[in-house]
């Protein structure tokens, strides 16, 4: 497609110059018709006759190239409208891509825990510690996975209120790391 794109360009631009170079050469002719016709007074009628068609027939053509060097005016505004669209297009597409991986980049960091008991706590900061202290103790004591170090943790969703000796079902808890490769938990999908 960038083979035709450059090509169409070439004929595009060879058009132009032969528009211009047509249009030049019409002016030239018609000045110098313009020359002969006042040297020569003494013109027979006939001649005069042939002139005026002649020069009518050189106002038909150059309104005819006029036109054609605005249609190619045209398209070549066209086609640049064209590419800037495409490019434009296709910028958008790959900082959509980027930015679609960098955010699987940072999620693959991130390991959800289910059922993990939610325990009460005084403020949001205590909740936190509780829950990094619970995650800790799964990740070290049953996966046995050493040096793991916690961001953060965030539970999931809206926290139930908890009636008269009722139990409540605990929220899921996003817990994000520093790194995943210790626990054997790769990035691809």
């Amino acid at each position: 497609m960038n083979e035709d794109n450059i090509e169409m360009k070439k004929e595009l631009k060879e058009l132009k110059e032969e528009n211009k170079k047509g249009m030049a050469w019409m002016e030239k002719y018609e000045k110098n018709m313009e020359k002969d016709r006042e040297g020569n007074e003494e013109e027979d009628n006939e001649n005069r006759y042939e002139n005026n068609d002649m020069k009518r027939e050189l106002g038909k053509i150059k309104e005819h190239m006029e036109r054609m060097q605005k249609k190619l005016e045209e398209v070549d505004n066209k086609w640049k409208r064209m590419e800037e669209d495409l490019q434009e297009s296709i910028t958008k597409k790959v900082v959509e891509i980027l930015e679609e991986r960098e955010e699987k980049k940072k999620r693959i960091k991130n390991v959800v825990i289910y059922n993990l008991e939610e325990k009460d706590a005084r403020n949001w900061r205590e909740e936190t510690e509780n829950d990094q202290a619970a995650c800790m103790d799964i990740f070290t004591n049953e996966m046995q996975v050493e040096d793991i170090e916690i961001v953060d943790t965030v539970r999931l969703g809206r926290k139930e209120q908890k009636e008269q000796g009722e139990e409540r079902k605990p929220r899921a808890l996003l817990v994000k790391l520093k790194c995943t490769h210790k626990m054997g938990i790769s990035g691809k999908s």
